[in-house]
């Protein structure tokens, strides 16, 4: 008995339907969660080239944008 090592490539088609099902439902949870962050995170200043923001939820009042 001898064992190979062989690479199998496999393609998978979605039909449109289904992918752009997927799409809408991606952007549907997405516009929730922006809905959610519009009411709990509020720009408070900026200094220099740096924007900060307070958290309704947590009370951190620096918080700034990572990358």
């Amino acid at each position: 008995m001898s064992n190979s090592n062989q690479d199998v490539n496999i393609t998978v088609s979605i039909p449109d339907e289904l992918q752009d099902a997927k799409i809408k439902a991606w952007r549907k949870q997405e516009r929730k969660v922006i809905e959610g962050l519009r009411k709990r995170i509020f720009f408070v200043k900026s200094q220099g080239n740096q924007r900060f923001y307070y958290d309704v939820k947590t009370g951190a009042n620096s918080l700034t944008v990572q990358h």
